[in-house]
């Protein structure tokens, strides 16, 4: 991942780096195979929304990924980001 991308992927996060939403994932989850899966969910989901802003010519605001994350606590439903 370029350091371009990087830094745009850490901002849309409230925590400051990637290991540590790793590690708050794994909490959460209750164990790492679930953590690396959450984690791998969220990276494809802010691809996906940078490639329809892209295609839309807007800046991404990183929002899908902050409900995404949101969406991950106890039996909450996951909001779908992309509409």
């Amino acid at each position: 991942m370029s350091e371009k991308w990087s830094k745009e992927f850490d901002s849309c996060f409230q925590v400051g780096s990637i290991e540590e939403i790793a590690d708050a994932l794994e909490k959460r989850s209750g164990s790492e195979e679930n953590a690396l899966a959450m984690l791998a969910m969220t990276a494809f989901t802010l691809m996906t929304r940078r490639g329809i802003c892209e295609m839309q010519n807007v800046t991404p605001d990183g929002k899908g990924i902050r409900l995404e994350l949101i969406g991950f606590r106890g039996n909450e439903t996951i909001p779908d980001t992309l509409h």
